[in-house]
């Protein structure tokens, strides 16, 4: 595995900037064996190329207001090919004949773009900060496989059937906007996000052209978080998030796909929402003293 890496950073009173860059790639090739009622070979040759980058940017003004961009943004490809022999699934693959081995190449791409843009403190009513926030984040991902057979003399041949191949592309947009705040009291600390979200999806299953499926939905997805001072030495602290989630391509793609030489599967889900809410309560104590000396000792 070869891994670099690139910083900038500046830190004024003003002014903060941060930039990383960062770039991986990876060549594996695994072989296994497996006794069965007959031995089993299995060889993976899985590369891959990856390139992160984080930046972050602030600006503030000599009355605390400012603003904030943050974009993260990543690209990913992997292609493998996998090997195994003998032939295990003649009913499957080649009309109950025996063949010598399978093969299957996947290749699978991803790309993705976050980005934020906050107004810093916008608007301060004594103890409440609200800071008003656009988001646009960007995914798109592709999956490429096909399978194929090899008989005892080394020829090969491509399995055809769409079942056993797939070309699908996957796109999601989130777009939105959110009034996000605090509120900061001498017991109590409050902070929330109140985005509202426009979800487009589209997967294109490009070996059928009848199935491309479009869904585009408003969310509203809301957490909150609370700490309270009960005493010096005990602190409460509650948290509630509410989330909607929808498949991606790792769970809908209609091809048949070898996991390895015990499991192949495919999918055929339809887009659907699950929601979900998170909360949390806990109850913390502080002894001072015992800080205290062990800070001493």
């Amino acid at each position: 595995m070869s891994e670099g890496a690139f910083r900038y950073h500046l830190n004024t009173d003003s002014c903060y900037f941060n930039n990383f860059l960062n770039v991986s790639a990876a060549w594996d090739d695994a072989f296994g064996e497996v006794k069965t009622p007959e031995l089993v070979r299995q060889q993976l040759k899985n590369n891959s190329f990856s390139a992160n980058s984080i930046t972050h940017w602030i600006r503030l003004g000599q009355n605390g207001k400012g603003v904030e961009i943050l974009s993260k943004n990543a690209f990913r490809t992997q292609p493998q090919r996998l090997t195994i022999t003998p032939g295990l699934y003649p009913d499957r693959f080649n009309n109950g004949d025996c063949y010598a081995a399978h093969t299957q190449n996947v290749r699978y791409n991803a790309l993705a773009s976050n980005n934020r843009l906050s107004f810093l403190s916008a608007v301060v009513l004594g103890d409440i900060k609200i800071d008003p926030a656009a988001n646009i984040n960007v995914e798109h991902q592709t999956l490429h496989s096909d399978l194929g057979i090899s008989a005892a003399n080394g020829s090969s041949q491509p399995i055809t059937d769409t079942e056993m191949q797939n070309n699908i592309a996957w796109t999601r947009i989130n777009a939105g906007i959110s009034i996000d705040g605090s509120y900061t009291g001498e017991r109590l600390k409050l902070n929330w996000m109140l985005p509202i979200i426009y979800r487009y999806t589209v997967i294109d299953n490009l070996l059928k052209n009848d199935e491309k499926q479009i869904k585009g939905k408003f969310y509203f997805q809301s957490s909150l978080s609370a700490k309270y001072n009960l005493t010096p030495q005990f602190e409460a602290n509650a948290s509630a998030e509410f989330h909607t989630q929808t498949p991606g391509l790792s769970t809908i793609y209609t091809g048949y796909i070898l996991q390895n030489y015990r499991s192949i599967n495919r999918y055929d889900t339809k887009l659907f929402d699950s929601h979900g809410l998170f909360t949390s309560l806990s109850l913390s104590h502080k002894n001072i003293l015992s800080m205290f000396l062990r800070v001493a000792a």
